[in-house]
């Protein structure tokens, strides 16, 4: 689908230049399967929960907006942790 939007788009873009990257369970780090099934799938090597994958048409403002959202909860107080007060 997004082959088709790019091939009919004035301002065209490289699919693969808009992959930005993947996560699993939320965490940043995931090593790609490299063994294929029986059928010539990937076989993934975490079965444990859910993979996100990232895209963006503009990788370079992407990573200019998440460093500065870093550079937001970077600057945040640390939370004083514990049970609320009653």
């Amino acid at each position: 689908m997004a082959e088709s939007a790019s091939t009919s788009s004035e301002g065209r873009f490289d699919i693969k230049g808009c992959f930005v990257g993947v996560k699993i369970n939320g965490k940043p780090s995931w090593n790609p399967p490299t063994g294929k099934d029986s059928n010539g799938y990937f076989e993934p090597l975490d079965r444990s929960g859910a993979l996100t994958f990232i895209f963006t048409i503009n990788p370079i403002l992407y990573k200019i907006q998440q460093a500065a959202l870093q550079k937001l909860a970077d600057a945040q107080p640390p939370s004083a942790g514990g049970a609320p007060p009653n």
